[in-house]
């Protein structure tokens, strides 16, 4: 997934507004610890268009809280 966000990388900022976000979750991305620290969880609210591109699908959630659906770029 890091490939998918620096290929795309002007329209992944376009989407979560600050460059900050991006670099935070290329960041994340790039841990390769056998213990990953809770700070770089993945959240499907944070990178669900980034795996709906990597996978090129339509990722649905569904969740008494909220329901999202996420479409490849």
């Amino acid at each position: 997934m890091p490939h998918e966000l620096s290929k795309n990388f002007e329209l992944h900022e376009r989407i979560f507004i600050e460059k900050k976000r991006v670099d935070k979750i290329l960041e994340a991305l790039n841990c390769y610890d056998e213990t990953v620290p809770k700070k770089k969880w993945f959240t499907l609210s944070e990178m669900g268009h980034l795996t709906a591109s990597y996978y090129n699908v339509a990722l649905i959630t569904l969740s008494s809280a909220q329901s999202l659906t996420f479409l490849p770029l």
